[in-house]
């Protein structure tokens, strides 16, 4: 495995000990919707790594992609690339994936899923 796909895998399983931890650190709205980072402190797998420095409200109304987050978010998780933050960004975002004590059946599939196209260079 190279160098960029460890990089990644790294995040990705950090990523979920993070919200393994304590899922209601998660950026979730009531409505269901994700925000990078909220008035209380939570933030989502991607608002999490922009510093406050950086971060602007006029953020939350834009998707993830690398060319408008060039700048706001630091070059070594740029360089994991546009394919692979999404995917980290949905698998974050969506609900079936976490329960109040960590991931779900449907979680953990989908984590396997993430390592697996990892593995065989699908975020190349």
């Amino acid at each position: 495995m190279n160098k960029l796909n460890k990089d990644r895998l790294v995040f990705l399983e950090e990523t979920v000990a993070f919200y393994s931890e304590d899922t209601s650190r998660r950026a979730v709205r009531e409505d269901g919707m994700c925000m990078y980072k909220t008035s209380d402190g939570r933030s989502c797998a991607i608002g999490r790594h922009i510093s406050p420095t950086k971060y602007r409200k006029d953020l939350e109304e834009i998707s993830f992609s690398i060319s408008l987050f060039r700048g706001v978010l630091p070059n070594e998780y740029i360089s994991l690339g546009n394919l692979f933050l999404g995917e980290i960004q949905y698998f974050h975002d969506e609900e079936c994936f976490w329960s109040y004590s960590g991931l779900t059946e449907a979680g953990i599939f989908e984590l396997n899923r993430i390592k697996l196209a990892i593995k065989n260079g699908g975020y190349d």
